[in-house]
């Protein structure tokens, strides 16, 4: 099979410049290259697999790991280690675990509502920054009168 040397060449390049913040893009741009290839069967789809697993299980990330094994060819190149580690990382992220309970999404709702309500009247308005004096008032206490 003739490799598509243009996509190996700008999914490699772009790979390596890679960020955390773009794992999931690039694990699922580099899984579609190897589909675009052929698969894992051959080795250039093969060693980019190996290089997302290895990325993946590196950064932690909970999505890029549901990619990965979402994958039967990917899941079959995965050491008992491996695969150990990204059942790990999807664990503690729980995907896949379903939805919060509505009465647990309620409460959490009306929490982050109190809260943003708190937060607004300490700190005012974002658009409005708290006014500061020209003259700054000495501090009530000092780092020596808190060791007392």
């Amino acid at each position: 099979m003739r490799w598509p040397r243009a996509v190996l060449g700008a999914y490699l390049n772009l790979a390596a410049a890679s960020t955390a913040e773009l794992l999931v893009f690039t694990t699922r741009l580099g899984l579609t290259v190897i589909d675009a290839c052929g698969g894992t069967a051959h080795s250039h789809p093969c060693a980019i697999a190996h290089d997302l697993i290895t990325r993946v299980i590196r950064l932690r990330d909970g999505y890029a790991t549901r990619e990965l094994l979402a994958r039967q060819d990917c899941r079959a190149l995965l050491t008992a280690e491996e695969e150990d580690a990204l059942r790990s990382i999807a664990g503690l992220c729980a995907l896949g675990r379903g939805n919060i309970p509505g009465q647990v999404q309620d409460q959490l709702t009306a929490a982050l509502s109190v809260a943003r309500e708190n937060i607004s009247q300490h700190i005012g308005s974002p658009r409005t920054p708290p006014q500061r004096s020209s003259q700054v008032a000495a501090p009530a206490c000092s780092a020596n009168s808190l060791q007392n």
